[in-house]
């Protein structure tokens, strides 16, 4: 993206210094990014998540537009049920906000 170097660089620090030598995460963070609509956010993350798919095929991601979202009970509730594990022929486990992510066994 131009223009967007310096950022490209701060989200590409960031996300490296999760990785350990091997290649998986090393902890459970999150970054919080904000701005004015239409300022490339999404297509700056977008971008660098596409590059790190490529060379970490066994890392999950979920973009989630938290203006969409009407409370940040809604918000644990979508990441449980896209970070839970599945099972051939179940759904991604279901539950409550914070007491689904307590009792999930998906490293946060």
């Amino acid at each position: 993206m131009v223009g967007r170097e310096e950022e490209r660089e701060i989200l590409r620090e960031f996300l490296d210094s999760l990785m350990k030598p091997d290649g998986k995460p090393s902890s459970s963070k999150a970054l919080y990014i904000s701005g004015s609509p239409g300022c490339g956010k999404t297509a700056l993350v977008t971008a660098i998540l596409e590059e790190l798919s490529s060379t970490h095929a066994d890392i999950n991601t979920v973009l989630i537009n938290c203006m969409t979202l009407p409370n940040v009970e809604a918000l644990l509730d979508r990441l449980t049920e896209d970070f839970s594990p599945t099972t051939k022929g179940s759904s991604p486990r279901k539950g409550k906000g914070k007491k689904a992510i307590a009792s999930t066994s998906v490293p946060w």
